[in-house]
């Protein structure tokens, strides 16, 4: 996702015409004229040929996102013209049952951001693994009240983890329940400094909201 011509944040295909992010990464700018969505791009400086780019017609952010401790981290992006066909560089990612949590188990954090805090953007799009955490885990890696896991998920150490560059991107796990194929479990949130592991929106808390603002089911 671009801003006025500049790299701001990550985001995900949920169908042929909406993407999906995170609310800090638009709240500071609403107007959809600014914004053009790069998609099946993988090197962030040069364009390959099957690379397309979308104007964005809508913006939407969840009403009760909150700055001061990112709750409801989540908004949703109306493309100007669809996504058709799809291809093996970009198509939608499967999104979880409400019942889903994935803990235990390794997830991938997708994005340009900085291989350390304050560091560059990276040219090339990369994935981290990390361990997706259970509730307990991630209450206990920051302060009281600062997480909420019916809406936040953790992801844990190892010196891996999301950074400046990455939000609004997705933290997905392969679902042997569906073959394998990736399940957006969440979308990079914040943490503290980089590489820590990370605290990302869980998507499966807002899927009624995302299908009553798109108009679509979501599978």
């Amino acid at each position: 996702m671009r801003r006025n011509g500049n790299h701001i944040c990550g985001g995900s295909i949920i169908n042929d015409q909406w993407i999906i992010t995170a609310a800090h990464c638009v709240v500071g700018n609403q107007n959809p004229a600014s914004y053009v969505i790069y998609i099946g791009l993988h090197d962030r400086l040069i364009a390959d040929e099957w690379v397309i780019t979308r104007k964005v017609e809508n913006i939407t952010i969840h009403s009760k996102y909150s700055s001061q401790n990112f709750a409801n981290d989540i908004a949703l992006m109306k493309l100007s013209e669809k996504i058709d066909p799809y291809t093996e560089y970009y198509m939608p990612v499967c999104f979880p049952n409400v019942d889903q949590t994935f803990e235990n188990q390794i997830g991938y954090t997708v994005g340009w951001g900085a291989p350390f805090y304050g560091g560059s953007l990276l040219r090339h799009l990369y994935e981290v693994a990390s361990l997706v955490l259970t509730d307990n885990a991630c209450k206990a890696r920051y302060s009281s009240g600062m997480i909420n896991t019916s809406t936040q998920v953790c992801s844990g150490g190892n010196s891996t983890g999301a950074c400046q560059g990455d939000s609004g991107g997705p933290f997905i796990v392969a679902d042997p329940a569906r073959g394998g194929r990736y399940v957006l479990v969440g979308l990079t949130s914040w943490g503290i400094g980089c590489g820590d592991g990370g605290v990302y929106t869980r998507v499966s808390a807002y899927k009624s909201w995302v299908e009553s603002i798109t108009g679509s089911t979501l599978f």
